[in-house]
């Protein structure tokens, strides 16, 4: 309720609220029963506690909860984020078909929202041809335009969150740089594979080892095998009732997966 508690910090922190356990709290005295406070809570450095708070809070949940962590939203948790690269399909060539083109509209528009929503640090695509990167440009610098005119800055901050590759390899390379850190590639497979995990054990270890993860995603024409052996985990095909069927959408995929890792329930 609105005004009962002073700090509304306090609250949005406690257990619970976002899915994790609290971290460990402390009062005066600095010591009391041979038990000490932490150094690092006394220095006055914000950062660093704010950091110390968030990873006592991933460490507790863990250890003494791990059942929880399926419906936690971890991004707030993660110091580097997560990234999506998404393998546009190289076979077609939106400039010569108005369907396809009408279809590369929609990808984008859905896609890029879902990634904002779930807070992703980039949307890559990666268009091995530059036609099809140049008209991707363009497909995206006119959605910005049409977003401004209907005054939609959210759609807007979207599609600016989108970045152009031509290989996986530069775009991870970009990751790479932009982060300071190694990263954690996860392959999201449209069929089934020997090396594929189950995508909780998964966001267990991504919490626990504070990765900078990269989802790939494409069909399966795109995610070859050398991409899969070079993946660090590879997550199996999303199935439901009609575990034959394997139909969704590349955008589809990517919005369960996200929803899966970083939405919060």
């Amino acid at each position: 309720i609105p005004g009962v508690v002073g700090k509304t910090e306090a609250v949005q922190e406690d257990s619970f609220y976002n899915g994790m356990l609290d971290y460990p709290n402390y009062t005066r005295p600095a010591v009391w029963d041979d038990e000490e406070v932490p150094e690092i809570l006394l220095s006055g450095n914000d950062t660093i506690i704010k950091e110390w708070r968030r990873r006592q809070s991933v460490e507790r949940t863990l250890k003494r909860r791990p059942d929880i962590i399926g419906r936690a939203g971890i991004m707030p948790y993660l110091n580097y984020g997560a990234y999506v690269i998404e393998i546009y399909n190289s076979t077609l060539d939106p400039k010569t078909d108005n369907s396809i083109s009408e279809g590369l509209k929609l990808n984008l528009i859905d896609t890029a929202t879902v990634c904002r929503t779930y807070g992703i640090e980039r949307y890559i695509l990666i268009a091995p041809n530059a036609q099809q990167r140049e008209t991707i440009k363009q497909t995206i610098s006119l959605l910005s335009e049409e977003a401004e005119c209907k005054d939609r800055p959210d759609l807007k901050e979207a599609l600016n969150n989108i970045k152009l590759f031509g290989s996986t390899q530069k775009a991870l390379a970009w990751i790479e740089k932009r982060s300071k850190t190694d990263l954690h590639k996860v392959v999201v497979t449209t069929k089934d594979c020997k090396k594929a995990v189950n995508w909780l054990s998964l966001k267990r270890e991504i919490l626990l080892k504070n990765y900078c993860t990269v989802f790939l995603f494409g069909r399966e024409c795109e995610l070859h095998s050398k991409m899969i052996d070079s993946a660090n985990t590879v997550l199996p095909p999303i199935s439901g009732v009609k575990n034959n069927l394997n139909h969704l959408s590349v955008r589809s995929t990517i919005g369960i997966t996200l929803d899966r890792f970083f939405g919060q329930r």
